[in-house]
């Protein structure tokens, strides 16, 4: 009979019982019977590389050399092998097939390749960027897988947490997957928290007929069995297995063993420290764990995982002793070989019949490879391999005996030579952590190099900060309604990209300072495009470095050709541009209204530097009330535009207030000077008239024009002293680092000077009021010219002394005389002197002359006195009195002598004042006893202006010495204290006017 006939008729006979190994697809039962097998198992982190947790490569023989490869691909499969339990007890391995290759066939025998791996193989294609915040670690894989389960399809997603405490594991902020696959994403974030993951496989084959599958329709069967992933934090997740000897293997042996046994130790850091610095709290958390096992060394692994890493100093303790854990366990592992078909991985057994261990010791099983060869005939197989092209592929690290190609036949060779596995255990009272650089440190490899774009995000405001000056931010990977690609995400119902506040966690942003209130505040806005850098290359630790402008700027305009895009992002074009008839010459900062951020269009503030060649500008503005301060070569202009002319130098101007305010004193001066405060030419004026006025003042004193009772030295002077003693004061730093000495003028008195060698000029439309708390000097070296279109009025409480002292005119002058004279042109001259003298006195004549009317000479109650040389005449009432040492010489041209007669002269009549009396406020004052009247003093200038003498209404006694108010008709006031006679001063009010006096609060 042909081989391959015979063969095909083989492999074609009903059931694969009796196989060591059977292979359940959904092509139907016996359509692959497995050839050989090389699987590979473990827990993450067991330091063998498992893939997606297991693998199992298998060459599988079939009569049909048309089997499609997508009839298998991404399908549920199941593997089982014959354990030594009984002829029906089997082990199963649950996956899906990942590769699928036909390898040959020959006259209707096909061989091909097949891959079996869990359904995380799955995640490990799924290349994402995905965001998961505010989760722990069980709920963002909790949501991973769902969403792989939700994609459909033939992935059926299982898995289950074993952990001893879920409330160790805290909720993060953030954990982001950037342009990392699934398993990766799973893989890194369960050991940065010392958890690990294995998987279990159900077979499912109660009920079933032995070595069938269940045929669902036409074509299709169902795959029994199902397998899942296991993810634990304990010794005591790992399932009980049994017992198992440390035995030979040979015929005589009817169970499985361990053959080969090799405990290892490896020396590793005795000593472990780890610290985070938190920006938070400004704490560093830190922990330090050590290890009995490395007692003897003096190695300590110290690192830092990555910033504010951890939430509290208890969590920073238990992270610490799980990576000690790492450390311990990788130095205790054991590694052996045997044919015990029932070990894997995320199991426990105990080690029976070793020497080196006491009965029962436990260990754990962190991984396991598989090397199978099915009980077909091997003389069939022989020569079948002669008919097929190639041999049948071999795998690697296989145990020597499964390498001989002449395999003995089920009924002539021991089931060893069809199955050998290899493990790595470890002792169960060692604590397991993954063996892994991630879970060692705590933290993963950098995931983010280099700079990343973000567009700035909030709720539908123009800026979303905290108290902080964090922003929050949407990469334009993310995905979701409001992604930058303007996609939806792919999957229903997720949207990870909601360009809101909730896109991403709180980011801080840099500042070119930032210090205990103070440093630079600029906090990006929404729709801006933001540059972040992560910090140790860890995505969830951003930080914005600053903002970018983008889109496409106006030709030779403001704005943007890009007025906006997805994510909200706005478009941002530079305020200031090579353009506009000059190049990029501006450099500055331009702030906008926060209602306008995303336009740009309102009020705003800058400060701008022109750096034009020879025409160079510093400008300091605000658009309110039109504020701004330049220097250098002023310009014209808005925005971008350079235009016209304004002046060269300095220009502060504002259609609103302004206001310069100093403390120790302002000066404002054309002069130059080597200091802030220099006012030497001030100085050298202000002495040169002090000189003048105290030689004016010796002058006076010696021609008796000074005021009775008067000091040696006026106030003037005084007043001029203390403000040259001022500008010469000095000042010294205090507290100051070195680098420069000395005493510039700092003034001890703030004063506000005001000094021009060419000038100055005070000039207004309207009113200008000059008010001094003691003395107001005015000095001239020259001339004073005091002009008034209308009235000049000057009045003084004191006296009043008007000194000449006669010099002669500077030659030029037009007027040449010198002296004193009072002149109206119009109106009347009236001086008066109401209670005291007046007193006219010259070396030489004195003149009284009218020139066109009388001169009158009046004393209505007194006697005129007229005197000369001893002669005189006096005026006393009726009588006319003429005196003299000599003769007395009547001359005229005629002379009448009468009868005793009288005459008399009338004096000048005095105003009559308009104050209203005020019955209520009478009645009051009179009341409490205080009540006063008042009657007219005397006149003042004109027939309207007069004083008034306040009299108590109760006594007739003047109030001397009493504060009063007198308020005019216009509703001006004018205060004062009563003399000892109880009168006012006189009120100068050009016309009849209606008054008002209070005293002591009470209106009159």
């Amino acid at each position: 009979m042909d081989v391959i006939a015979s063969l095909m008729s083989a492999l074609s006979a009903p059931g694969q019982g009796a196989r060591l190994l059977q292979l359940h697809t959904p092509l139907g039962p016996d359509v692959l019977v497995p050839e050989n097998c090389h699987g590979i198992e473990a827990v993450s982190g067991a330091g063998v590389d498992a893939g997606a947790g297991f693998r199992f490569d298998i060459t599988a023989l079939s009569v049909d050399a048309r089997l499609q490869a997508d009839d298998l691909l991404g399908q549920p499969v199941l593997l089982t092998l014959l354990t030594a339990d009984s002829r029906t007890d089997r082990r199963p391995f649950h996956g899906h097939v990942t590769h699928f290759e036909y390898l040959e066939s020959n006259g209707g025998l096909a061989r091909y390749a097949l891959v079996i791996e869990p359904w995380t193989a799955f995640l490990q294609q799924w290349v994402d960027s995905h965001v998961y915040q505010d989760m722990t670690v069980m709920e963002a894989l909790d949501t991973l897988f769902g969403r792989l389960a939700a994609r459909g399809g033939v992935v059926a997603p299982r898995w289950r947490w074993d952990l001893a405490d879920n409330a160790l594991y805290l909720r993060h902020s953030l954990a982001a997957q950037l342009e990392e696959d699934g398993l990766a994403f799973m893989t890194r974030i369960l050991s940065e928290q010392g958890l690990f993951f294995w998987f279990e496989h159900q077979g499912n084959m109660q009920g079933e007929e032995e070595g069938q599958s269940t045929p669902k329709e036409a074509g299709e069967f169902q795959v029994p069995g199902s397998h899942t992933l296991v993810i634990a934090d304990y010794n005591s997740a790992f399932s009980d297995l049994g017992g198992i000897r440390y035995h030979r293997s040979d015929v005589t042996e009817q169970e499985d063993a361990i053959q080969q046994w090799r405990p290892g130790r490896r020396a590793h850091a005795a000593g472990v420290r780890r610290a985070t610095w938190d920006y938070r709290s400004l704490k560093t958390l830190s922990s330090q764990q050590s290890s009995a096992d490395m007692a003897w060394s003096r190695a300590e692994d110290d690192d830092s995982p990555t910033a504010y890493a951890w939430h509290n100093q208890a969590e920073t303790e238990w992270r610490g002793r799980r990576h000690i854990e790492v450390l311990e366990a990788a130095g205790k592992r054991v590694e052996g070989n045997g044919t015990w078909r029932r070990l894997r991985p995320g199991g426990q057994f105990q080690l029976h019949q070793h020497p080196g261990y006491a009965e029962d010791a436990t260990f754990l099983c962190l991984a396991a490879t598989h090397d199978a060869r099915n009980n077909l005939s091997s003389d069939l197989m022989a020569q079948a391999d002669q008919r097929f092209e190639m041999p049948r592929p071999g795998f690697p690290d296989a145990p020597e005996p499964l390498g001989d190609d002449a395999l003995p036949s089920l009924d002539s060779a021991p089931e060893s030579d069809f199955y050998r596995n290899g493990f790595v255990a470890l002792q169960v009272d060692t604590p397991f952590r993954p063996m892994d650089t991630t879970s060692r440190h705590g933290q993963s490899r950098i995931r983010g190099r280099g700079l990343h774009s973000a567009v700035v995000t909030a709720d539908n405001t123009p800026v979303h900060t905290d108290r902080d000056h964090r922003i929050k931010m949407q990469y334009p990977w993310q995905r979701g309604e409001g992604a930058s690609s303007g996609e939806s995400h792919p999957e229903s119902g997720i949207d990870n990209a909601p360009a809101s506040a909730g896109a991403w966690t709180w980011v801080r942003t840099l500042t070119p300072w930032a210090g205990e209130d103070w440093g630079g505040v600029a906090v990006p806005r929404t729709g801006q495009e933001s540059l972040t850098l992560f910090l140790e290359g860890q995505p969830e630790r951003p930080v914005a470095i600053g903002t970018v402008f983008n889109g496409q700027g106006n030709d030779e305009a403001q704005h943007n050709q890009v007025g906006g895009g997805h994510a909200r992002a706005t478009g941002n074009a530079a305020p200031w541009f090579n353009g506009n008839d000059h190049k990029a010459v501006y450099t500055g900062l331009k702030s906008q209204a926060l209602s306008a951020s995303q336009q740009g269009n309102s009020g705003h503030q800058w400060i701008l530097m022109d750096s034009s060649e020879g025409q160079s500008r510093a400008e300091a503005g605000s658009t309110q009330h039109q504020s701004r301060l330049s220097l250098g070569h002023l310009k014209g202009g808005k925005d971008n535009l350079r235009q016209g002319e304004r002046g060269f130098g300095a220009d502060l101007s504002t259609v609103s207030s302004g206001a310069l305010r100093a403390g120790q004193g302002v000066l404002l001066s054309t002069e130059a000077g080597q200091w802030q405060m220099s006012t030497d030419g001030a100085q050298a004026r202000l002495q040169g008239n002090a000189d003048l006025l105290k030689t004016l003042n010796d002058a006076a004193r010696n021609q008796n024009a000074g005021q009775t009772g008067e000091a040696d030295e006026l106030p003037s002077q005084q007043s001029l002293r203390h403000v040259l003693t001022t500008l010469k004061d000095t000042r010294s730093g205090s507290g100051g680092e070195q680098g420069g000495a000395g005493s510039p003028p700092g003034w001890s008195r703030p004063l506000i000077v005001a000094t021009s060698p060419d000038g100055l000029a005070s000039i207004t439309q309207q009113a200008q009021t000059w008010v001094a708390g003691t003395t107001t000097t005015l000095v001239s070296g020259a001339d004073i010219n005091w002009m008034s279109k209308n009235r000049t009025v000057m009045t003084v409480s004191g006296g009043l002394s008007l000194y000449n002292n006669g010099a002669a005119p500077a030659s030029g002058k037009p007027n040449q005389e010198s002296g004193i004279q009072l002149h109206a042109a119009q109106g009347k001259v009236s001086a008066r002197a109401p209670k005291q003298p007046v007193t006219l006195a010259a070396a030489q004549d004195v003149a009284l002359a009218s020139t066109n009317s009388q001169a009158i000479l009046a004393a209505p109650n007194q006697p005129l006195l007229l005197a000369s040389g001893g002669a005189y005449l006096k005026l006393d009432g009726g009588n006319i009195e003429l005196g003299a040492p000599g003769g007395v010489h009547l001359q005229a041209a005629m002379k009448q002598f009468v009868g005793p007669a009288s005459a008399s002269a009338q004096a000048a009549p005095l105003s009559a004042g308009n104050l209203k009396a005020c019955p209520e406020g009478d009645a009051q004052a009179a009341a409490g006893g205080a009540a006063f009247l008042m009657e007219s003093s005397s006149a003042g200038i004109t027939e309207f202006d007069e004083a008034f003498v306040l009299r108590s209404k109760k006594t007739g006694q003047p109030l001397a010495n009493r504060a009063y108010r007198v308020i005019r008709a216009d509703g001006s006031v004018e205060e004062g204290i009563t003399d000892e006679n109880g009168s006012t001063h006189i009120v100068v009010t050009g016309d009849s006017e209606d008054l008002q006096i209070e005293v002591g609060g009470r209106q009159a």
